[in-house]
């Protein structure tokens, strides 16, 4: 009886340390939902606004290229055109989870196309604007060039995230694997050896 006894306590032990596995291996579930989140974040808040950027990029080239060819037409009749789908790829932006220092550049960026669009009214009116058009485009396109080497180290900041996620879940998979095993070979060990009947062959 005081065999059983002891058993049922020892099984009671390993039924703890089971318990404390699957105490992990919820912990497991964290870090796997957090690289899913890394991954995510990747896509959505880094390649996405990458793309962003370079549709911007093109559109400002746009201009410049008017500018530098005195394309009379293209302020008159597409520029207009053009403005608008800036402002709707900068609210697409907006729309993504920015950083502090993102925020900063994109609002540099979009104070300056407001400024920008009473000087390109009158690009071919006033003899000063022409200039003042090609100071502000290329400051547009500063703003730009930040915002997408932003895109770069955010995007390492969440690879590492995930990286790291990844190696904690490795190693707590192979904790919890050879914790089982241990236990596994406690429980058959504590069931099958009798003290009584090793003590009676001996003697």
């Amino acid at each position: 009886m005081a065999s059983i006894s002891k058993k049922l306590k020892w099984t009671a032990a390993l039924l703890i340390v089971f318990l404390l596995i699957i105490a992990t291996n919820l912990v497991d579930r964290q870090h796997f939902r957090r690289v899913k989140e890394s991954v995510v974040a990747m896509y959505e808040d880094r390649l996405v606004v990458k793309d962003l950027i370079f549709e911007l990029k093109l559109l400002v080239d746009q201009k410049k290229l008017a500018l530098l060819t005195e394309n009379e037409a293209f302020f008159a009749d597409q520029n207009e055109q053009v403005n608008d789908s800036i402002d709707a790829l900068v609210e697409r932006f907006y729309a993504t989870q920015l950083t502090a220092e993102e925020r900063d550049y994109l609002n540099a960026f979009v104070e300056k196309t407001e400024t920008l669009r009473p000087i390109e009214e009158r690009v071919y009116t006033d003899p000063q604007a022409e200039e003042q058009l090609a100071k502000s485009l290329h400051a547009l396109e500063s703003d730009l060039y930040v915002l997408s080497k932003i895109q770069l180290s955010e995007g390492k900041v969440q690879l590492m995230k995930a990286s790291k996620s990844v190696n904690a879940m490795d190693y707590l998979t192979n904790l919890e694997l050879i914790a089982l095993i241990v236990i596994a070979v406690f429980v058959i060990f504590i069931w099958v050896y009798n003290p009584k009947s090793s003590l009676s062959t001996s003697s």
